[in-house]
């Protein structure tokens, strides 16, 4: 009798750890409106918000100079960088080569145009003196700022 009520506790007990985990692993989506709602202090353009809506984002980490949206799906975050005037966004992603982030994130800023083109660095001093680093990576031209594509387009070159 006993060991009959030793084991309903258990069983509670386990039935209140399984249900935390739940809610803890569940936590994350119920933050994504918090996300739209706290970049909205930015007047974010309709693609930032998209982006972001899409990529189902459920964290903002707020720093003097930029704002961190993540814990994203599909090894993607951004970057807001602050200016004085607004924002620009960077879609972010790890990655070893440029060439890797462009297919990394193919779905946010299009594909690559001539696979067979060679990649080049072709960063101006001004630009490598604020931070930007801009590369012809398979038929486009494509900026980047620490890990981040701020800027791209197709290649006139």
């Amino acid at each position: 009798m006993r060991n009959q009520g030793i084991i309903k506790i258990l069983i509670i007990l386990v039935a209140l750890i399984v249900s935390f985990l739940l809610l803890l692993n569940y936590l994350p989506f119920f933050k994504r409106v918090d996300v739209l709602k706290e970049i909205s202090e930015l007047n974010p353009t309709e693609d930032t918000i998209a982006f972001i809506s899409r990529a189902n984002c459920s964290s903002v980490e707020k720093y003097r100079e930029y704002w961190i949206v993540d814990r994203c799906q599909d090894d993607v975050y951004f970057k807001l960088f602050l200016k004085k005037d607004g924002y620009y966004l960077g879609i972010c992603t790890t990655w070893k080569t440029p060439r890797e982030a462009v297919i990394k994130l193919k779905d946010y800023i299009g594909g690559c145009i001539d696979l067979n083109a060679e990649d080049k660095d072709i960063t101006s001093a001004g630009m490598r003196a604020a931070g930007l680093k801009n590369y012809l990576i398979c038929g486009r031209e494509i900026v980047f700022k620490d890990e981040c594509i701020v800027s791209w387009w197709r290649s006139s070159v």
